[in-house]
């Protein structure tokens, strides 16, 4: 969960990297349901989507790949909850440590 916590959005620097013209017009602002809709409409998959399908590719287990499909809506993962609350944890965390413009 450590490793997952620390790539918990590498499925947007996927994007950025795959789609880097049509990746650079998803307002930096967005999060939830919004940045899940615009990713779709931009790029046709969403960063939780592309972090899974990357974590997969690594093979990493699934006990640990599972949560980057869930990581903006965790309450569609009723077994993972606790894992998307850690994540949840390590980001408010996170933000403390940085500042409001790491959000």
């Amino acid at each position: 969960m450590f490793s997952a916590g620390l790539l918990h959005d590498i499925g947007r620097v996927a994007l950025m990297a795959a789609f880097p013209e049509q990746y650079t017009k998803v307002d930096p602002q967005l999060v939830g349901a919004d940045l899940t809709a615009a990713e779709e409409k931009l790029v046709g998959i969403s960063h939780a989507e592309a972090g899974y399908a990357l974590a997969a590719s690594w093979n990493l287990p699934p006990r640990s790949r599972r949560p980057f499909a869930f990581i903006t809506s965790p309450n569609g993962a009723r077994r993972l909850r606790r894992c998307c609350d850690r994540f949840a944890g390590q980001r408010l965390a996170h933000l403390l440590q940085l500042g409001s413009d790491f959000a």
